[in-house]
């Protein structure tokens, strides 16, 4: 089942969503980032899910444990 989207603190992550292993993130528009958009993250576990939805920074937990850990793509 798709998880729901949860309501997020952060400044540069808009909505994340993890379904069967695909953690979809969005972020906010702040150019001249270069990751601004959607992307999918393969293989992400329930539990690195729920680590981030529970993380005081969601951009630093992104960048520790998931930005480099997993296959992405930009989802169009």
């Amino acid at each position: 089942m798709k998880e729901p989207s949860p309501k997020l603190n952060s400044m540069v992550i808009e909505k994340v969503t993890w379904h069967d292993g695909l953690l979809m993130i969005k972020f906010k528009m702040n150019p001249p980032r270069s990751y601004d958009g959607t992307w999918g993250y393969s293989g992400v576990p329930r539990k690195i899910y729920e680590e981030f939805l529970k993380a005081e920074s969601k951009g630093g937990y992104f960048n520790k444990y998931i930005r480099n850990s997993y296959d992405f793509v930009e989802m169009k």
